[in-house]
């Protein structure tokens, strides 16, 4: 028959004393004391350890609060997170330095807490903590959002880096801006001069097709502040071309109004566009062209679109 196993204190290797047992390794009361007597004050620090280990709840029993999940990991202040687990219920939550609260009812293995209003943008350890043994969980990133708004009617000077032609392009093409000047708000930068917006065709007719006129429109969709591409919605452009007694001509509504166009040409050589102030009622610009030709918007012609929605803009960088 093989021997019993002798009992260790929590896998240390050591024996476990209970004073006033006999069985396999243990020990009775007196000899507990004799044992101490001959091996003086090392042992008696080791008995005591056993004792404190076994005492506090026992092998196993001590369970550390672990943290599995958080979502989300990227928040704005004041917002709600959800921490997925284990030893989780009834304990404190540090966000940084922060205690936050724990929404009730919380469960052993999932609890919800509220991020403070105040919080500052920036990156923190999340850690929960046992109320009674201090016992924390391991750190879990999270980051809280540096955010700014961009509000509805923040003008957009941009300049056309593709071309858009009326007798090529088609409902739902995208082309290429640039940023003319820096959008700045409330004093800072959410993207430089040069960055990337992103145009889109909403209605195009050649020529010919409508009474002989060419007619073209598109508006703003997209940006790129060198950390994040944010959606937006602007007003459009309109251009049509129209015939006179005099001269054939497109006349282009919408946008931001006086000088939103300036430079460049359209229909190849054959016409010029001119700016408001120079000869176009404000609020339009008239671009000469011939009667039946196309209508194209010249690589680095200007337009200012206005903005139509608030954008939220995190300044803290990329996600």
């Amino acid at each position: 028959m093989n021997p019993r196993p002798k009992p260790h204190a929590c896998g240390l290797g050591l024996p476990i004393v209970r004073v006033g047992q006999v069985r396999g390794n243990f020990v009775k009361e007196e000899q507990v004391s004799t044992f101490l007597q001959k091996t003086g004050k090392v042992a008696l620090g080791i008995v005591v350890g056993v004792a404190v280990v076994v005492f506090v709840g026992g092998c196993g029993d001590v369970v550390r609060p672990a943290v599995a999940k958080v979502s989300p990991e990227v928040a704005r202040p004041g917002a709600t997170m959800t921490v997925e687990g284990k030893g989780l219920i009834d304990q404190v939550v540090t966000v940084g330095d922060v205690e936050v609260h724990v929404k009730k009812p919380s469960t052993d293995s999932f609890l919800v807490i509220e991020l403070p209003q105040k919080l500052k943008p920036g990156s923190y350890d999340l850690v929960v903590t046992d109320k009674g043994t201090k016992i924390s969980s391991k750190p879990v990133a999270v980051r809280i959002l540096d955010l700014i708004t961009l509000p509805a009617g923040t003008p957009l000077k941009v300049r056309v880096a593709e071309r858009i032609h009326s007798g090529i392009s088609q409902v739902g093409d995208t082309f290429l801006l640039s940023f003319n000047e820096a959008l700045v708000v409330q004093g800072r930068t959410i993207a430089a001069e040069g960055s990337e917006v992103v145009g889109k065709v909403t209605q195009v007719e050649e020529a010919g097709r409508v009474k002989g006129r060419a007619e073209i429109e598109f508006t703003l969709i997209q940006f790129d502040s060198g950390k994040n591409t944010y959606a937006i919605a602007t007003d459009t452009y309109y251009f049509q071309a129209q015939s006179t007694q005099k001269r054939d001509a497109a006349t282009i509504g919408g946008g931001a109004g006086i000088g939103a166009v300036v430079g460049g040409l359209i229909g190849g050589k054959k016409g010029a566009i001119i700016g408001a102030g120079a000869g176009g009622a404000a609020g339009t610009v008239v671009v000469l062209a011939t009667q039946g030709n196309d209508i194209e918007s010249p690589f680095g012609a200007l337009f200012s679109f206005l903005l139509r929605q608030d954008v939220e803009i995190d300044m803290g960088g990329p996600h």
